[in-house]
């Protein structure tokens, strides 16, 4: 159910490992709308993000000069009060649609099958199987499967109908929005992200660089944040407008149209499968919540829930062991970016309070806390 990363990332795990795999996208085209800010860790620093998550060196070989759009070498966050902190951080900044395409090609070449401009109107469970309402072009029409894997991002539609929790609080929500500019004038190398209530409360703004002056720069905020009379298009503007280095970058720029999607940031949900489900990606709520990344994570959950879902449907494994190897792989990266989260929101709401802070943790203590990584030995 979706034909974004974590979804095709499944279907061809899925097929490779035997089982009978249909893909339901509702976009006439795979790799067409794209919400996301594109960059992903190098394959150096995926070791180091995510040390346990062997799956997530498949993918690294299917990556060409074609898909990744700049490589960068460096982050650098501002803080509310403009102070600098840069750490060195190798990263790609994919061509994201390019990307989704090939790994579709990837899918039907191992045998899946990919309906695109197709709708997944409603799934329920009966006796032992899942029934799928599906409409296109074509009229509807019901499909029967033996498993569904719910790769439909956030909010999902496929844990609502198969009862599995999601996320229910506005605290752990964000909301986002970006565009792309092109013609900026800005350091090719570096990804900026830009703290402070001014222009992210309880997230942070970005403008991640795609080579030849082009970028994509966007504000995230959480969803409790927008109940004071702005909008997340008020804190974008202020962002462009008013922040003391970006509008800078922006004087001779041209800018596309602004997209949004609302982010989970709480974490991995309490139970990422059911009787005939298995939830991916955002749907699982598998995002880093310190940084927003969840290409890494909607990869690994697809392949291993691809492989899951084969060896369920063939000869009967556990669908609980989806969750075992998932937490195995990326579990403590997500746990740990949730777990900092939760201490930053006692500072970042209070600007003196937030830039206090990151005085005192310094830039290598920052760079591990937006990387997820251990700072002392009892956050491992």
């Amino acid at each position: 159910m979706g034909g974004g990363v974590s979804g095709l990332s499944a279907a061809l795990s899925a097929s490779l490992n035997g089982a009978q795999t249909l893909v339901l996208e509702r976009n006439k085209k795979i790799g067409t709308t794209v919400r996301c800010g594109e960059f992903f860790p190098s394959l150096n620093e995926a070791g180091n993000l995510f040390p346990e998550a062997k799956t997530l060196e498949k993918f690294y070989p299917i990556l060409n000069n074609d898909m990744i759009a700049n490589k960068t070498k460096k982050i650098r966050v501002f803080s509310p009060q403009n102070r600098k902190y840069e750490f060195p951080f190798d990263g790609l900044v994919l061509k994201r649609g390019k990307f989704e395409k090939t790994l579709g090609d990837e899918a039907t070449k191992a045998g899946a099958d990919i309906q695109t401009g197709t709708n997944a109107e409603a799934v329920a469970k009966t006796g032992r199987e899942m029934k799928i309402l599906r409409r296109n072009g074509k009229g509807e029409t019901v499909v029967k499967a033996k498993l569904v894997i719910g790769a439909d991002g956030f909010p999902s539609m496929t844990a609502q109908r198969t009862h599995l929790q999601n996320y229910t609080k506005d605290t752990d929500l964000a909301l986002c929005v970006q565009l792309t500019v092109h013609g900026a004038n800005l350091d090719e190398e570096a990804v900026e992200m830009y703290l402070g209530t001014e222009y992210a409360p309880g997230g942070y703004a970005w403008v991640i660089p795609k080579g030849r002056g082009e970028a994509n720069v966007g504000v995230g905020a959480r969803f409790f944040c927008l109940k004071h009379g702005k909008t997340i298009v008020d804190y974008f503007t202020a962002l462009t407008r008013n922040h003391p280095v970006v509008p800078k970058y922006l004087r001779e720029a041209r800018f596309s149209p602004l997209i949004g999607k609302t982010l989970p940031v709480g974490g991995m949900i309490p139970r990422p499968y059911a009787d005939g489900t298995l939830l991916v990606g955002d749907a699982a709520g598998l995002v880093v919540p310190t940084n927003g990344g969840g290409i890494s994570t909607a990869l690994v959950s697809g392949c291993i829930a691809g492989q899951v879902a084969a060896h369920h449907v063939n000869d009967g494994t556990p669908l609980s062991t989806y969750e075992n190897v998932l937490k195995k792989e990326i579990g403590k990266p997500v746990r740990r970016g949730y777990l900092y989260r939760r201490i930053g929101d006692l500072f970042m709401f209070h600007d003196r309070a937030f830039e206090t802070l990151l005085r005192m943790i310094g830039t290598g203590n920052l760079a591990k806390t937006v990387k997820a990584e251990p700072i002392l030995p009892f956050f491992h």
